[in-house]
Protein backbone atom coordinates (compact mmCIF):
# COMPACT_ATOMS: atom_id res chain seq x y z
CA UNK A 1 0.00 0.00 0.00
CA UNK A 2 1.50 3.33 -1.03
CA UNK A 3 1.99 6.13 2.04
CA UNK A 4 0.90 9.13 0.97
CA UNK A 5 3.42 11.07 3.94
CA UNK A 6 2.10 14.53 4.20
CA UNK A 7 4.57 17.30 2.87
CA UNK A 8 4.66 20.74 4.04
CA UNK A 9 4.62 22.89 0.69
CA UNK A 10 7.26 25.41 1.49
CA UNK A 11 10.24 24.76 4.39
CA UNK A 12 10.73 27.86 6.01
CA UNK A 13 13.60 29.23 3.59
CA UNK A 14 15.86 30.76 6.54
CA UNK A 15 15.86 27.45 8.70
CA UNK A 16 17.17 25.60 5.46
CA UNK A 17 20.07 28.14 4.65
CA UNK A 18 21.07 27.57 8.69
CA UNK A 19 20.90 23.95 8.28
CA UNK A 20 22.89 24.38 4.86
CA UNK A 21 25.46 26.30 6.44
CA UNK A 22 25.69 23.72 9.36
CA UNK A 23 26.12 20.97 7.60
CA UNK A 24 28.83 22.67 5.38
CA UNK A 25 30.79 23.41 8.31
CA UNK A 26 31.17 19.56 9.26
CA UNK A 27 34.63 18.75 9.29
CA UNK A 28 35.71 17.29 5.71
CA UNK A 29 37.17 13.91 7.03
CA UNK A 30 33.21 13.20 8.52
CA UNK A 31 31.11 11.14 5.48
CA UNK A 32 28.96 13.34 3.92
CA UNK A 33 26.28 11.40 2.02
CA UNK A 34 23.57 13.39 3.93
CA UNK A 35 22.68 15.13 7.13
CA UNK A 36 22.67 12.90 10.38
CA UNK A 37 19.80 11.32 11.53
CA UNK A 38 18.32 11.13 14.36
CA UNK A 39 16.33 8.78 16.82
CA UNK A 40 15.50 9.87 19.98
CA UNK A 41 13.34 6.71 22.36
CA UNK A 42 12.07 7.31 25.99
CA UNK A 43 12.01 4.89 28.08
CA UNK A 44 9.68 6.16 30.83
CA UNK A 45 11.04 5.58 34.39
CA UNK A 46 14.72 4.13 33.77
CA UNK A 47 16.16 4.97 37.20
CA UNK A 48 20.07 5.35 37.18
CA UNK A 49 20.21 3.11 40.22
CA UNK A 50 19.32 0.67 38.25
CA UNK A 51 20.84 1.42 35.17
CA UNK A 52 23.91 2.48 36.32
CA UNK A 53 25.52 -1.22 37.19
CA UNK A 54 23.87 -2.60 34.43
CA UNK A 55 25.78 -0.03 31.79
CA UNK A 56 29.07 -0.88 33.90
CA UNK A 57 28.62 -4.41 33.93
CA UNK A 58 27.80 -4.62 30.15
CA UNK A 59 24.55 -6.45 30.94
CA UNK A 60 22.30 -3.74 28.68
CA UNK A 61 25.17 -4.11 26.14
CA UNK A 62 23.44 -1.67 23.36
CA UNK A 63 23.23 1.11 25.77
CA UNK A 64 26.65 0.09 27.04
CA UNK A 65 27.72 1.01 23.69
CA UNK A 66 25.99 3.71 23.24
CA UNK A 67 27.40 5.37 27.06
CA UNK A 68 31.02 3.79 25.72
CA UNK A 69 31.10 5.32 22.39
CA UNK A 70 29.37 8.89 23.65
CA UNK A 71 27.71 10.32 26.89
CA UNK A 72 25.72 8.93 29.47
CA UNK A 73 24.62 10.12 33.02
CA UNK A 74 21.74 11.47 34.98
CA UNK A 75 19.07 13.73 33.35
CA UNK A 76 17.93 15.54 36.41
CA UNK A 77 13.80 16.04 36.18
CA UNK A 78 11.68 18.01 38.52
CA UNK A 79 8.75 18.27 40.59
CA UNK A 80 5.77 17.24 40.59
CA UNK A 81 7.07 14.27 38.87
CA UNK A 82 3.99 13.66 36.62
CA UNK A 83 5.47 11.77 32.94
CA UNK A 84 2.83 13.70 30.81
CA UNK A 85 4.28 17.24 31.75
CA UNK A 86 8.03 15.83 31.70
CA UNK A 87 7.54 14.29 28.51
CA UNK A 88 5.57 17.57 26.85
CA UNK A 89 8.92 19.63 28.59
CA UNK A 90 11.39 18.04 26.97
CA UNK A 91 9.77 17.98 23.39
CA UNK A 92 8.75 21.98 23.48
CA UNK A 93 12.01 23.22 25.87
CA UNK A 94 8.93 25.01 27.66
CA UNK A 95 7.91 24.75 31.43
CA UNK A 96 4.35 23.43 31.82
CA UNK A 97 2.75 26.70 32.44
CA UNK A 98 3.84 27.69 29.20
CA UNK A 99 3.08 24.35 27.14
CA UNK A 100 -0.04 24.12 29.32
CA UNK A 101 0.46 19.76 29.94
CA UNK A 102 0.33 20.22 33.49
CA UNK A 103 -0.43 16.82 34.52
CA UNK A 104 -2.77 13.72 33.53
CA UNK A 105 -6.14 15.01 34.30
CA UNK A 106 -7.02 18.29 35.31
CA UNK A 107 -10.19 18.80 37.09
CA UNK A 108 -12.06 16.89 39.83
CA UNK A 109 -14.71 14.21 40.38
CA UNK A 110 -16.83 13.52 37.51
CA UNK A 111 -15.10 16.76 36.34
CA UNK A 112 -11.66 15.22 35.66
CA UNK A 113 -10.67 15.63 31.72
CA UNK A 114 -7.68 14.20 30.38
CA UNK A 115 -5.17 16.34 29.06
CA UNK A 116 -4.50 15.11 25.38
CA UNK A 117 -2.29 17.11 22.24
CA UNK A 118 -5.07 20.15 22.48
CA UNK A 119 -3.88 21.30 25.04
CA UNK A 120 -1.16 21.87 24.45
CA UNK A 121 -0.46 25.38 24.05
CA UNK A 122 3.31 25.55 22.27
CA UNK A 123 5.03 23.94 19.16
CA UNK A 124 6.67 20.92 19.61
CA UNK A 125 9.91 19.21 18.35
CA UNK A 126 8.02 17.43 15.31
CA UNK A 127 5.86 20.72 14.53
CA UNK A 128 9.45 22.55 14.28
CA UNK A 129 11.16 19.70 12.27
CA UNK A 130 8.56 19.65 9.82
CA UNK A 131 8.07 23.20 8.99
CA UNK A 132 11.89 23.25 7.99
CA UNK A 133 11.41 20.13 5.51
CA UNK A 134 12.34 17.28 7.30
CA UNK A 135 10.86 14.45 7.76
CA UNK A 136 9.79 13.04 10.89
CA UNK A 137 8.00 9.72 12.72
CA UNK A 138 6.88 9.98 16.28
CA UNK A 139 5.07 6.57 17.95
CA UNK A 140 3.22 6.91 21.35
CA UNK A 141 5.13 10.02 22.27
CA UNK A 142 3.10 11.49 25.54
CA UNK A 143 -0.35 13.75 24.65
CA UNK A 144 0.19 13.21 20.94
CA UNK A 145 -3.88 12.33 20.65
CA UNK A 146 -5.11 14.09 18.22
CA UNK A 147 -2.62 13.07 16.10
CA UNK A 148 -1.09 16.15 14.15
CA UNK A 149 -0.35 16.34 10.55
CA UNK A 150 3.31 16.56 10.21
CA UNK A 151 6.19 15.63 7.20
CA UNK A 152 5.93 12.10 8.13
CA UNK A 153 4.01 9.51 10.15
CA UNK A 154 2.17 10.11 14.09
CA UNK A 155 0.71 7.17 15.52
CA UNK A 156 -0.84 8.52 18.88
CA UNK A 157 -0.59 7.51 22.07
CA UNK A 158 -3.58 6.24 21.84
CA UNK A 159 -3.61 4.09 19.44
CA UNK A 160 -1.98 1.28 21.48
CA UNK A 161 -3.29 -1.92 22.93
CA UNK A 162 -2.16 -0.68 26.47
CA UNK A 163 -4.19 2.48 26.27
CA UNK A 164 -7.44 1.00 24.58
CA UNK A 165 -8.11 -2.64 24.61
CA UNK A 166 -6.18 -3.32 27.74
CA UNK A 167 -8.15 -0.56 29.60
CA UNK A 168 -11.50 -1.98 27.35
CA UNK A 169 -10.21 -5.46 29.32
CA UNK A 170 -9.78 -4.03 32.65
CA UNK A 171 -13.18 -2.25 33.24
CA UNK A 172 -15.14 -4.12 30.48
CA UNK A 173 -15.86 -1.51 27.88
CA UNK A 174 -16.82 -1.96 24.51
CA UNK A 175 -17.06 -0.02 21.69
CA UNK A 176 -14.78 1.66 19.27
CA UNK A 177 -12.31 4.67 18.81
CA UNK A 178 -14.27 7.41 16.76
CA UNK A 179 -11.16 9.88 16.59
CA UNK A 180 -8.56 9.17 14.31
CA UNK A 181 -5.40 7.57 16.14
CA UNK A 182 -2.82 7.83 13.27
CA UNK A 183 -1.90 10.91 10.73
CA UNK A 184 -1.67 10.12 7.89
CA UNK A 185 -4.75 7.94 7.82
CA UNK A 186 -3.56 5.20 5.24
CA UNK A 187 -0.83 4.49 7.78
CA UNK A 188 -3.19 3.08 10.02
CA UNK A 189 -3.85 -0.24 8.43
CA UNK A 190 -0.05 -0.58 8.46
CA UNK A 191 0.23 -0.16 11.95
CA UNK A 192 -2.15 -2.31 12.95
CA UNK A 193 -0.62 -5.20 11.22
CA UNK A 194 2.41 -4.33 12.65
CA UNK A 195 0.95 -4.85 16.32
CA UNK A 196 -0.54 -8.00 14.68
CA UNK A 197 3.25 -9.35 13.46
CA UNK A 198 4.73 -7.81 16.82
CA UNK A 199 5.46 -11.46 17.94
CA UNK A 200 8.00 -11.64 15.60
CA UNK A 201 10.48 -10.03 17.18
CA UNK A 202 9.31 -11.53 21.02
CA UNK A 203 13.15 -13.08 20.93
CA UNK A 204 13.30 -11.36 24.12
CA UNK A 205 12.38 -13.65 26.82
CA UNK A 206 10.74 -11.51 30.00
CA UNK A 207 11.31 -13.49 33.56
CA UNK A 208 7.50 -13.14 35.12
CA UNK A 209 6.41 -16.68 34.57
CA UNK A 210 5.26 -19.02 36.91
CA UNK A 211 8.62 -20.32 37.38
CA UNK A 212 9.93 -17.22 38.77
CA UNK A 213 9.23 -16.62 42.52
CA UNK A 214 7.26 -12.94 43.09
CA UNK A 215 5.24 -11.52 45.73
CA UNK A 216 1.52 -12.40 45.90
CA UNK A 217 0.58 -8.91 45.08
CA UNK A 218 2.01 -8.62 41.81
CA UNK A 219 -0.14 -9.68 39.27
CA UNK A 220 1.80 -11.47 36.28
CA UNK A 221 -0.71 -11.01 33.30
CA UNK A 222 -0.21 -6.90 33.87
CA UNK A 223 3.58 -7.40 33.52
CA UNK A 224 3.26 -9.53 30.60
CA UNK A 225 1.18 -6.80 28.74
CA UNK A 226 3.59 -3.96 29.80
CA UNK A 227 6.12 -6.65 28.17
CA UNK A 228 3.88 -7.12 24.52
CA UNK A 229 3.16 -3.22 24.52
CA UNK A 230 6.89 -2.59 24.38
CA UNK A 231 7.49 -5.02 21.91
CA UNK A 232 3.81 -3.57 19.82
CA UNK A 233 5.59 0.06 19.91
CA UNK A 234 8.88 -0.84 18.99
CA UNK A 235 7.46 -3.10 15.86
CA UNK A 236 5.39 0.05 14.60
CA UNK A 237 8.11 2.29 15.15
CA UNK A 238 10.16 -0.25 12.79
CA UNK A 239 7.69 -0.30 10.11
CA UNK A 240 7.95 3.74 10.25
CA UNK A 241 11.18 3.70 10.36
CA UNK A 242 11.68 1.20 7.32
CA UNK A 243 8.86 2.83 5.25
CA UNK A 244 9.41 6.33 5.46
CA UNK A 245 13.54 6.70 7.02
CA UNK A 246 12.70 10.12 8.58
CA UNK A 247 15.12 12.54 9.27
CA UNK A 248 14.42 12.34 12.93
CA UNK A 249 12.19 10.05 14.68
CA UNK A 250 10.72 9.51 18.10
CA UNK A 251 9.62 6.65 20.01
CA UNK A 252 8.28 6.63 23.99
CA UNK A 253 8.15 2.69 25.42
CA UNK A 254 6.28 2.84 28.99
CA UNK A 255 7.58 -0.35 29.99
CA UNK A 256 9.87 -0.15 32.78
CA UNK A 257 7.91 2.53 34.88
CA UNK A 258 4.60 -0.05 34.78
CA UNK A 259 6.61 -2.68 35.68
CA UNK A 260 8.34 -0.83 38.51
CA UNK A 261 6.01 0.15 40.07
CA UNK A 262 4.68 -3.51 40.79
CA UNK A 263 8.65 -4.49 41.64
CA UNK A 264 10.71 -1.64 43.00
CA UNK A 265 10.02 -2.65 46.50
CA UNK A 266 12.13 -5.61 46.48
CA UNK A 267 15.12 -3.09 46.30
CA UNK A 268 14.00 -0.94 48.90
CA UNK A 269 15.04 -2.12 52.78
CA UNK A 270 11.71 -4.26 53.90
CA UNK A 271 11.17 -2.01 57.06
CA UNK A 272 9.89 0.51 54.75
CA UNK A 273 7.05 -0.96 53.83
CA UNK A 274 4.40 -2.64 56.11
CA UNK A 275 3.89 -6.40 57.13
CA UNK A 276 1.94 -7.29 54.28
CA UNK A 277 4.38 -5.63 51.80
CA UNK A 278 7.71 -7.39 52.55
CA UNK A 279 8.08 -10.09 50.00
CA UNK A 280 10.01 -13.13 51.32
CA UNK A 281 13.85 -13.59 50.77
CA UNK A 282 12.85 -15.81 48.00
CA UNK A 283 10.60 -13.18 46.26
CA UNK A 284 12.83 -10.78 47.09
CA UNK A 285 15.62 -12.37 44.86
CA UNK A 286 12.61 -13.21 41.84
CA UNK A 287 11.34 -10.03 41.99
CA UNK A 288 14.88 -8.16 41.62
CA UNK A 289 16.09 -10.17 38.98
CA UNK A 290 12.46 -9.86 36.92
CA UNK A 291 12.99 -5.96 36.83
CA UNK A 292 16.70 -5.94 36.02
CA UNK A 293 15.61 -8.59 33.17
CA UNK A 294 12.79 -6.11 31.89
CA UNK A 295 16.01 -3.45 31.82
CA UNK A 296 17.91 -5.91 29.38
CA UNK A 297 14.16 -6.82 27.57
CA UNK A 298 14.39 -3.11 26.83
CA UNK A 299 18.07 -2.64 25.77
CA UNK A 300 17.10 -5.30 23.38
CA UNK A 301 14.15 -3.39 21.80
CA UNK A 302 16.37 -0.47 21.91
CA UNK A 303 19.28 -2.65 19.57
CA UNK A 304 16.71 -3.24 17.27
CA UNK A 305 15.35 0.51 16.96
CA UNK A 306 19.19 1.17 16.85
CA UNK A 307 20.21 -1.32 13.78
CA UNK A 308 19.06 0.72 10.80
CA UNK A 309 21.48 3.87 11.93
CA UNK A 310 24.94 3.86 11.46
CA UNK A 311 27.78 5.30 14.39
CA UNK A 312 27.70 8.88 12.61
CA UNK A 313 23.74 8.98 13.03
CA UNK A 314 22.75 10.41 16.34
CA UNK A 315 21.05 8.51 19.15
CA UNK A 316 19.61 9.86 22.27
CA UNK A 317 18.01 7.89 24.79
CA UNK A 318 16.49 9.46 27.95
CA UNK A 319 14.17 9.09 30.81
CA UNK A 320 11.92 11.27 32.63
CA UNK A 321 13.05 9.98 36.61
CA UNK A 322 13.96 7.39 38.65
CA UNK A 323 11.70 5.48 41.68
CA UNK A 324 11.67 5.39 45.24
CA UNK A 325 10.02 3.46 48.46
CA UNK A 326 6.56 4.02 48.64
CA UNK A 327 2.95 2.49 48.60
CA UNK A 328 0.37 3.26 46.00
CA UNK A 329 -3.02 1.90 46.61
CA UNK A 330 -1.79 -0.64 48.81
CA UNK A 331 -0.23 -3.14 46.05
CA UNK A 332 2.44 -0.73 44.75
CA UNK A 333 5.50 -0.26 45.97
CA UNK A 334 7.26 1.32 43.92
CA UNK A 335 6.73 5.35 43.22
CA UNK A 336 7.92 8.57 41.63
CA UNK A 337 7.70 11.67 44.63
CA UNK A 338 10.22 13.08 45.85
CA UNK A 339 13.64 14.10 45.15
CA UNK A 340 14.65 10.50 45.69
CA UNK A 341 13.45 9.59 42.56
CA UNK A 342 14.06 12.55 40.71
CA UNK A 343 17.23 11.61 38.02
CA UNK A 344 16.14 9.53 34.73
CA UNK A 345 19.27 8.74 32.55
CA UNK A 346 20.65 10.22 29.31
CA UNK A 347 22.58 8.03 26.56
CA UNK A 348 23.92 10.10 23.50
CA UNK A 349 25.98 8.87 20.54
CA UNK A 350 27.08 9.93 17.25
CA UNK A 351 28.78 12.35 14.88
CA UNK A 352 28.14 15.22 16.87
CA UNK A 353 28.64 14.04 20.68
CA UNK A 354 31.80 14.61 22.12
CA UNK A 355 32.62 11.39 24.75
CA UNK A 356 31.73 11.98 28.52
CA UNK A 357 32.30 9.59 31.63
CA UNK A 358 31.32 12.97 33.30
CA UNK A 359 28.89 14.85 31.96
CA UNK A 360 27.60 16.83 35.03
CA UNK A 361 23.96 18.20 35.15
CA UNK A 362 22.01 17.73 32.29
CA UNK A 363 18.16 19.02 32.51
CA UNK A 364 15.12 17.84 30.76
CA UNK A 365 15.09 21.60 29.38
CA UNK A 366 18.02 20.78 27.67
CA UNK A 367 16.91 18.01 25.44
CA UNK A 368 15.03 20.87 23.22
CA UNK A 369 18.42 22.68 22.38
CA UNK A 370 19.71 19.20 22.11
CA UNK A 371 17.04 18.02 19.29
CA UNK A 372 17.17 21.40 17.55
CA UNK A 373 20.98 21.60 17.42
CA UNK A 374 21.29 17.66 16.56
CA UNK A 375 19.24 18.42 13.93
CA UNK A 376 21.16 21.44 12.97
CA UNK A 377 18.60 23.95 13.09
CA UNK A 378 19.46 27.27 15.41
CA UNK A 379 18.30 27.05 19.16
CA UNK A 380 15.45 29.66 20.35
CA UNK A 381 16.96 32.00 22.91
CA UNK A 382 13.12 32.03 24.91
CA UNK A 383 13.81 28.34 25.33
CA UNK A 384 14.83 27.85 29.10
CA UNK A 385 17.74 24.91 28.98
CA UNK A 386 20.83 25.44 27.17
CA UNK A 387 23.26 23.06 24.54
CA UNK A 388 25.16 20.39 27.37
CA UNK A 389 29.00 20.69 26.36
CA UNK A 390 29.01 16.75 25.29
CA UNK A 391 27.24 18.50 21.90
CA UNK A 392 29.60 19.46 19.63
CA UNK A 393 26.95 20.47 16.64
CA UNK A 394 27.44 23.22 14.48
CA UNK A 395 27.00 26.79 16.31
CA UNK A 396 23.99 28.75 14.41
CA UNK A 397 22.83 32.26 15.36
CA UNK A 398 20.00 31.83 17.72
CA UNK A 399 16.13 32.19 16.64
CA UNK A 400 13.72 34.04 18.71
CA UNK A 401 11.33 31.75 18.88
CA UNK A 402 9.44 28.98 17.80
CA UNK A 403 6.45 29.64 18.98
CA UNK A 404 4.68 30.96 15.36
CA UNK A 405 5.56 27.27 13.96
CA UNK A 406 2.00 26.00 12.57
CA UNK A 407 0.07 23.17 14.67
CA UNK A 408 -2.26 21.49 12.23
CA UNK A 409 -3.89 18.64 14.07
CA UNK A 410 -6.31 16.42 12.98
CA UNK A 411 -9.96 17.03 13.70
CA UNK A 412 -10.89 16.48 17.55
CA UNK A 413 -13.30 13.97 18.25
CA UNK A 414 -13.51 12.09 21.79
CA UNK A 415 -11.49 8.40 21.18
CA UNK A 416 -14.19 7.29 23.54
CA UNK A 417 -11.93 5.80 25.91
CA UNK A 418 -10.60 9.40 28.01
CA UNK A 419 -13.04 7.97 30.93
CA UNK A 420 -11.32 4.67 31.17
CA UNK A 421 -7.80 6.03 30.98
CA UNK A 422 -8.43 8.30 33.87
CA UNK A 423 -9.86 5.38 35.60
CA UNK A 424 -6.82 3.30 34.60
CA UNK A 425 -4.39 6.17 36.11
CA UNK A 426 -6.64 6.15 39.52
CA UNK A 427 -5.90 2.61 39.86
CA UNK A 428 -2.07 3.30 39.17
CA UNK A 429 -2.25 5.94 41.74
CA UNK A 430 -1.68 8.79 40.30
CA UNK A 431 -4.52 10.66 42.04
CA UNK A 432 -2.80 10.14 45.05
CA UNK A 433 0.89 12.20 43.61
CA UNK A 434 -1.61 15.09 42.34
CA UNK A 435 -3.24 15.13 45.43
CA UNK A 436 0.01 15.21 47.33
CA UNK A 437 1.73 17.61 44.63
CA UNK A 438 -1.45 20.23 45.29
CA UNK A 439 -0.80 20.21 49.30
CA UNK A 440 2.94 21.05 48.99
CA UNK A 441 1.80 24.21 46.90
CA UNK A 442 -0.85 25.41 49.28
CA UNK A 443 1.91 24.82 51.76
CA UNK A 444 3.83 27.38 50.24
CA UNK A 445 6.19 24.93 48.36
CA UNK A 446 6.52 24.41 45.06
CA UNK A 447 7.40 20.87 44.10
CA UNK A 448 8.84 21.97 40.91
CA UNK A 449 11.61 24.05 42.55
CA UNK A 450 12.95 20.64 44.70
Amino acid sequence: MPIMIRRYPKADPMLALLALVALMGVACDQPAERPPRLLVIGIDGASPRVMDRLVAEGQVPNLSALAKRGAYGPLRSERPIFSPRIWNTMATGKHPREHGILSFVSGVGEERYLFTGVHREVPAIWNILSNAGRSVGVVNWWTTYPPENINGVMVSDHFFPEHIDGVRRMFSVSGESSGALVSPAEFEPLARLAVERSAEIETLQHDFGPETALPPWVTRADLIRHFRSDHEIARVALEVQSRTAPDVMLVFMPGIDRVSHWLWGCLEPPDLYPPGLRPTPEDREGCTRSLETYYRVTDGLIGQLVADYSEQDHVLVVSDHGFEAGENMMLLTGRHRTEKALDGVIFAAGRWIRPASDIGTTSIYDIMPMLLSLSALPIASDLEGKLPDFVSAPDLPQVSSYDDTPVERVQHEESGMEDTIIEQLRVLGYFEEEAEAAIDERGGRDPSAD
